[in-house]
Parts: C-alpha cells; sequence; structure tokens
C-alpha cells in the first residue's frame, strides 16, 4: 500500500531518527512539513496515532539494530556459492536448511546473474581456526557435489546507508536523481579510502546470557518499549531466560536492569545504526541488485560520496577488503542500466547478480557463546558435525 501524502513527513523523520520518541518525531516531522506548507503543524496525538497505522498496515515493519561485529570478536565472510546445475532447486535448498542450521549464519539469499546460487554471509569467531572450519564445511558440500565452487571474501568494512528518500516525488511516483552528476563525481580524483581501526576491546568478557538477549531483541525490532522486549525475554517460556537462570541465577531486575544493561551496550558502542524496514516496492524499488567489483581505493571513497550526499538516494550497503568491493542495493528498473553502466566504467571484474526474493536474515545466538570461558564457540562438532547431521545427508 503506498504511503499517504500526509504521512509521508512522518516517515522521512523516522527515516532520520529510526528509534525517536513520539516528541522527537514530531519535531522533526514538523521541521520537514514546514518546507512545504509552513502554516501546518502535527501535534503529538497525530504523530502516535498516524505511527500506529503506519505498523499496523506494515509499511512500517520494525526497526533493525546493527551491531559492530568487530567488538564482540566476531568478523563478516561473504560466500558467493555455485550450485550444481543437476538437481539444481534440490540442492539449492539443502544450502539453504544448511545456513538455517548454522549457528552463524547472518544472512542468505538466491542469487542469479554470472552465478546462479546462493549469497550467504557468516559472522563467525575472529580465528583462523574458525575460518578454516567455514570452508571445510562447504568443501564437504563440494565433494557431494552438491556446491560447483564457491567465492570467498573476508570483509574489513561494513557499511549500511539508508538513502535520501526526500528524493521520491510522491505525486509522480519517481526519483530525482541526475546521472550525469553520478558520472563527474565518479570520475574524479579523490583521497585514498581509508578502512576503519578495529575497535579491540574484550568486550565478551564483560557479556552475559542477558546482554546477548538484548542484542537479539533490539537486531530484531528496536523500536519496541522496553516493557515489550522484557515480556518477550522473560515470559516463563523462553529459552534465552531459561539459559540466564542455568548460568546466572535468579532474572534480574526487569525494567531497571534492562536500562543498565542498554546503557552498557550503547556506551560501547554495540550498535552502531539503526534501520527503518518497510516495503521498498511501495517507493518503486523493485530490483535488489548485487554488484562486486575489484577494490580500487579512491573509487570507494567516490562511490560513498554520491551515496552520502544523496545523488545516488536509493537504500544501499557497501562491504569492502583491500582486494574486492560488495555492494548491494535497491533500485526502481528504470535507473538500472544507467547506474550498472556507470558500475562497468569505474571498475574492474564487475560482476552483477539479482536477489531472488528469498532474503533470510538470522539473530545473533546466544547459545554461540560458552558463557563460563567468555568465548565464542568454534569446535568442528559446533561449526560443521552439528548442521551436517541435522541434514542427514548420509
Amino acid at each position: 500500500m503506498p504511503i499517504h501524502q500526509k504521512d509521508f513527513p512522518i516517515f522521512l523523520a523516522l527515516m532520520q531518527n529510526p528509534i525517536g520518541n513520539d516528541a522527537e518525531i514530531t519535531e522533526i516531522a514538523n521541521k520537514i512539513l514546514s518546507s512545504s506548507q509552513p502554516t501546518k503543524q502535527f501535534s503529538l496525538t497525530t504523530i502516535h496515532r498516524r505511527i500506529k497505522k503506519m505498523e499496523e498496515q506494515q509499511f512500517l515493519q520494525g526497526v533493525a539494530a546493527y551491531v559492530d561485529y568487530n567488538l564482540l570478536g566476531l568478523e563478516q565472510h561473504i560466500f558467493i556459492i555455485e550450485i550444481e546445475a543437476i538437481d539444481w532447486e534440490n540442492n539449492i535448498t539443502i544450502m539453504e536448511k544448511y545456513c538455517d542450521l548454522h549457528p552463524y549464519t547472518y544472512f542468505r539469499d538466491r542469487i542469479f546473474g554470472a552465478v546462479d546460487g546462493l549469497i550467504c554471509y557468516f559472522t563467525i569467531p575472529d580465528n583462523e581456526k574458525a575460518e578454516i572450519l567455514v570452508l571445510k564445511g562447504l568443501n564437504k558440500f563440494k565433494d557431494k557435489k552438491i556446491i560447483s565452487k564457491y567465492k570467498h571474501y573476508k570483509m574489513d568494512f561494513r557499511k549500511y546507508y539508508p538513502g535520501s528518500l526526500e528524493k521520491y516525488k510522491l505525486q509522480t511516483g519517481s526519483w530525482e536523481i541526475n546521472f550525469d552528476s553520478i558520472s563527474e563525481i565518479m570520475k574524479k580524483k579523490s583521497n585514498n579510502f581509508q578502512f576503519p581501526i578495529v575497535k579491540k576491546e574484550n568486550i565478551l568478557e564483560k557479556l552475559s546470557i542477558y546482554d546477548l538477549a538484548i542484542i537479539r531483541e533490539m537486531t530484531r525490532n528496536a523500536r519496541r518499549s522496553q516493557n515489550d522486549i522484557l515480556e518477550e525475554l522473560f515470559n516463563g517460556e523462553s529459552v534465552i531466560g531459561q539459559e540466564y537462570i542455568k548460568y546466572v541465577g535468579d532474572f534480574p531486575e526487569s525494567k531497571q536492569s534492562f536500562s543498565r544493561r542498554l546503557k552498557f551496550l550503547n556506551d560501547r558502542q554495540i550498535f552502531t545504526e539503526y534501520r527503518l524496514h518497510f516495503d521498498l516496492e511501495d517507493f518503486g524499488m523493485f530490483n535488489h541488485i548485487l554488484y562486486i567489483f575489484d577494490f580500487e581505493s579512491n573509487k570507494l571513497n567516490n562511490l560513498i560520496e554520491i551515496i552520502e550526499n544523496g545523488t545516488l538516494p536509493f537504500p544501499c550497503g557497501i562491504s569492502a577488503s583491500n582486494e574486492k568491493i560488495v555492494v548491494w542495493i535497491n533500485l526502481p528498473p528504470n535507473t538500472f542500466t544507467k547506474l550498472t553502466n556507470i558500475i562497468l566504467n569505474n571498475f574492474k571484474n564487475v560482476q552483477i547478480f539479482i536477489f531472488g526474493y528469498n532474503l533470510t536474515r538470522y539473530l545473533p545466538w546466544h547459545e554461540n557463546l560458552d558463557i563460563k570461558k567468555h568465548e565464542w564457540k568454534s569446535s568442528e562438532e559446533w561449526m560443521i558435525s552439528n548442521p551436517m547431521e541435522s541434514l542427514n545427508l548420509d
């Protein structure tokens, strides 16, 4: 259902502050509204009611907190998996189930294009053993002729960009975008991209099962009241709650303890950003595209510039290493060819994929943490044997 015109300033305010309270959203929305209708203002009651209605209509689908996994001693690995052509549908279903069962899967989706198969993000313990075990697990599927090959990219930089949705023209259902400007910015000389310095604070020593429960719930939907999250966690049947009692003892003091632990996580910048989930197709973004190309330092800076300044206004994510850049982006169909030509003209060894509308994102799993040792589990049994046995392939 397309967004109502009078809700658009409220939606833009939520894009700016996804976890803002009603008063904060009212202030931002009124500033946006004043640029086009100076005499009109939203009341606090109207804001609350309109947000509730957008949630009930499933136009607003929650807010995901994004986690700095480096602070948790985890690192991101991307795999492009080519599925064996013989019995392709059965083979890819097996690999999807494997991702469902693997303890460190972060994201998966089908892809079509340069390779017909699967893209998988694994967020694994930051040690050589864990990386070897992920590769060993995938090689077992090669041996069984379920996958033919895969590409592996270890990422050192990852960032989500929400886009500049104020560039969307509600009356015409079109986007304000200047591809000539994008081309000019991409051609210019700029400074080399600087990878962020990875923070190495040993946060695991200070984490409890309760903290992981909060991280999981904030990742699932951060735009909920503390009471709603607490009810989800400790309703008497929660696995997280049972684990907490097992390792620590009694439940913490509900709301006060939650606020204290959430402040602890925020103070250590565990949550890097908050992403508002909404129906992309309501804004004409029907194409979900993946680009992979060689790393070029100054070109990456140019690409980030056109995204951050709104010249390229669509929601997207960038992951990068000193070898490859991975970009996923949501596009209206009539922009795909022009943007792809710009990418091809500015980067080398470009691969292009279309996502298959079967996206699955996984929440952090508390059982991955050995709470007594304060370290992530990375045994062969945990990372290979258990998920393989559950598939019953032998």
